[in-house]
């Protein structure tokens, strides 16, 4: 198989949607997380660019925080993933303390985190 092509399924999305606004309505905080794949690995989506893209469109939309850690330093380490979508043990654990980093340098959390 040369690419791979996730269809954007309309309907989830629309859901999708309408359940972040109910987050919002109920004060619920909602905050978007892409982790690492390997780099090479996001070569094999085809319409990759357009899946962030809805992320990021939903983010601005719902005055989300998006967090992508798909350019991240991990993406380009091959011994950090079991395969090109999963972290192994070692990348799960660091990927782990690099969004909790994250978190609190972007503020993306409430007081209760802190």
């Amino acid at each position: 198989m040369k690419y791979f092509e996730p269809k954007i399924d309309t309907p989830t999305l629309r859901l999708f949607d309408q359940y972040l606004e109910e987050c919002k309505k109920q004060n619920i905080e909602v905050i978007l997380v892409h982790a690492p794949e390997y780099i090479e690995g996001q070569k094999f989506t085809k319409n990759r660019a357009e899946i962030l893209q809805i992320f990021t469109a939903l983010s601005q939309k719902h005055q989300i925080c998006y967090l992508d850690f798909s350019q991240d330093e991990i993406s380009y380490q091959r011994d950090l993933f079991y395969n090109a979508m999963h972290l192994n043990n070692q990348g799960a654990a660091l990927f782990s303390r690099k969004l909790m980093e994250r978190l609190k340098q972007e503020h993306c959390y409430r007081k209760v985190w802190k």
